[in-house]
């Protein structure tokens, strides 16, 4: 759930989830001077040159997804297919029990089944069989993973409240003012590895030096003049509140409140049939998502969730399941909210799918929107698809099929069934 970058710096800007690429154009304008220097061969340089110019340029406007009609037959399983930058949409052939597996790099994406498959579950979530788990072994209803100071080789090894540490052993999560860092260790869901201290989410002022946006109030930073990375407060954009429309290639302008400085970003592609682009509005101007997000994390994300998937498991745990489809909402506002702006329904459901069910679950009234051309994904009889899809994991999560069971019984299991079956006769 960490989106945003931790330690990447530049000399203009800071680099935030929804402005990523201004980070990427900096290194690369420092790679074309360091060629112009080093290389002597101008045969050499310009073919470099060229490769270099066609990559930046391979595009050049945004993909345009259109909603194609029912497939056919023998393409029933394909929902997406890509025909040069842009991508045809179907509908998955169940829509309650499959999701498009979409891929933007892929030319063909397929439905798969969202049911559970085999190792699939991470340690601590519910499971039926060790068939499900990732370690191989349910115990108790639940996937039992490694301890702390067993042996490890990735975090999805070991036990909630743990992870996989430099030293090959499941270690304990740190603690708030505990030693963090790549080469040290994690800090707990509910905070953030700032200056190499473990800090609560959204504990540190303005003014207060931070290299990791998380750990700031407004979940933003700029580097200032002596070079020191602070927490700034929050960029607005200028000219407009909501996603603006944008030319592709081109920079939004942003600004703060109460000082002068500036700020610039790309325009960023969305995901709809014309192939628009926009301007993120800028953190500052979307000050209740910012609050709604901050709040759910200060109290749910101490839940003994996995590391690797907290939001799965606060979903399921939460004790209030709309507050979580709020701030999942809410977090998608703010990291990308271009990308949900003026969606078709086949976009919501193959493309944003998760941000459009969590959505739903946020705003069950039917056909209400939101600053990005909202509305809920929904079936004919007017009932919310998220609802449905829903109550099939929760049932999925607690059940496994009778087919299944059958696989696993004992020889005792065999005689006990025939026995009753025999007594329903």
């Amino acid at each position: 759930f960490f989106f945003f970058s931790s330690r990447r710096r530049h000399t203009r800007c800071r680099e935030v989830s929804w402005a990523r690429r201004c980070v990427q154009e900096t290194a690369t304008q420092s790679t074309w001077g360091l060629l112009f220097i080093k290389i002597r061969d101008m045969k050499f340089f310009i073919h470099i040159l060229v490769l270099l110019f066609s990559l930046a340029c391979s595009q050049s406007t945004c993909p345009k997804f259109s909603c194609a009609a029912t497939s056919s037959p023998e393409t029933e399983d394909v929902c997406s297919t890509k025909t040069g930058n842009d991508f045809s949409l179907s509908k998955c052939k169940n829509s309650l029990s499959q999701k498009c597996d979409f891929n933007f790099d892929a030319q063909m994406s397929v439905c798969v089944d969202v049911r559970i498959k085999a190792k699939t579950l991470l340690p601590g979530e519910p499971c039926a069989a060790s068939f499900y788990c990732m370690s191989g072994l349910c115990s108790f209803k639940y996937c039992a993973g490694a301890k702390s100071g067993d042996s490890c080789l990735i975090d999805q090894e070991c036990n909630p409240g743990s992870y996989c540490s430099p030293r090959g052993k499941c270690e304990d999560l740190l603690k708030a003012g505990d030693a963090c860092g790549n080469s040290v260790g994690k800090c707990k869901n509910e905070l953030a590895c700032a200056n190499s201290i473990c800090v609560p989410i959204g504990s540190l002022e303005d003014g207060a030096v931070s290299d990791n946006e998380l750990a700031c109030k407004s979940l933003f930073v700029m580097i200032d003049n002596s070079g020191a990375t602070k927490c700034h407060n929050k960029p607005k954009l200028v000219g407009g509140n909501t996603p603006q429309p944008c030319t592709y290639g081109t920079y939004c302008s942003y600004q703060f409140d109460g000082n002068t400085d500036k700020l610039t970003m790309p325009c960023k592609c969305g995901a709809n049939s014309a192939g628009a682009s926009y301007c993120h509005p800028g953190i500052g101007n979307l000050d209740g998502d910012v609050s709604k997000f901050l709040s759910f994390a200060g109290k749910a994300f101490t839940t003994p969730c996995h590391i690797s998937n907290p939001w799965f498991c606060l979903r399921r745990l939460s004790d209030n399941p709309n507050e979580y489809y709020i701030a999942y909402t809410a977090h998608g506002n703010i990291t990308a909210i271009e990308q949900y702006t003026n969606n078709d329904d086949c976009v919501k459901a193959n493309v944003n799918r998760d941000y459009w069910l969590a959505y739903a679950g946020a705003n069950p009234t039917p056909n209400k929107s939101n600053n990005s051309s909202g509305g809920s994904i929904q079936l004919g009889t007017g009932v919310s698809i998220f609802l449905v899809l829903l109550l099939i994991e929760l049932a999925l999560l607690i059940s496994v099929s009778y087919t299944h069971l059958r696989a696993h019984e004992t020889r005792e299991d065999l005689v006990c069934r025939l026995l009753l079956e025999k007594k329903k006769k």
